[in-house]
Order: structure tokens, then C-alpha cells, then sequence
């Protein structure tokens, strides 16, 4: 691991400490931002807050492929998280497609139940790439 990956995994470390990040980790997936963070509600649109967005889990596992394959300190974590964050992402969508019949914009960080727009394939059809596991390196 050369010294900018160190910077970096240093960064990550200390931020999420910082902002105690672990809640955003869920049973289900992997949550954009935390029900906890703070938000000026006039500003924002609350719908990001707790949901889980195909997107930004497309974006961590590309990461976590890369480190994983990256031969270091951190691969065989990047590994176990990269794993099961795509088994439960994968899991999680093809449930709810049984379900419903739809592929959802955004599924709910707590019960895993699809929300926003259905029928969405915008960034939720990352999910064949995904499965496919072809990221962009």
C-alpha cells in the first residue's frame, strides 16, 4: 500500500470515528446518509436520509473490489465486507422484485422494502454490473 492509500484508509478511519459512521451500516445494505445526521430540513431533500441507493452502493463496492484485490493490510477485510454487502444488495433486490414486480428507485435502510419511484431502472439497473461484477477501475 503506497503512502497516498495509507492517507486515505487514515482519513476514512478518523472520519468514521468522528461521526460514529457504523450507523450507517444496516441490516440490509448500506445507507446513504444516517437518519442521525444532521440536515437543515428547509435545504434538503429528505428522502436521501436513511435510504439505501443502488448508486452509492455500486460506487462502495467498486472500492472495495479494488482494495481487495490490492494485496495489503486492509484486502481480506475489503474482501468479508465486499462479499456480503453484494450478497445482501443482490438478495435484498431480487426479494422485493419477487414481491412487487418492480425494481424501486431506493429501498428503506430498515425493512429492505422498495420505495420512491418503481419500475426505476436508472442507477438501480447498476445491479447488473453488480452481479456481473464489472466496475470501472
Amino acid at each position: 500500500m503506497d503512502a497516498k492509500e495509507k492517507e486515505i484508509f487514515t482519513l476514512i478511519n478518523n472520519h468514521r470515528r468522528q461521526y460514529d459512521l457504523p450507523v450507517l451500516e444496516t441490516s440490509i445494505n448500506l445507507a446513504y446518509v444516517a437518519h442521525t445526521h444532521a440536515v437543515d430540513v428547509s435545504e434538503n431533500n429528505l428522502d436521501v436520509y436513511g435510504a439505501i441507493w443502488i448508486n452509492m452502493n455500486y460506487m462502495v463496492l467498486s472500492a472495495l473490489q479494488h482494495y481487495a484485490k490490492t494485496s495489503g493490510p486492509y484486502s481480506d477485510k475489503a474482501r468479508q465486507i465486499y462479499g456480503q454487502l453484494r450478497t445482501n444488495l443482490i438478495t435484498n433486490m431480487y426479494r422485493v422484485y419477487e414481491k412487487t414486480g418492480h425494481i424501486w428507485e431506493q429501498y428503506d435502510d430498515k425493512t429492505g422494502h422498495g420505495q420512491g419511484s418503481h419500475s426505476f431502472t436508472g442507477w438501480s439497473s447498476l445491479i447488473v454490473l453488480i452481479m456481473s461484477e464489472l466496475y470501472d477501475d
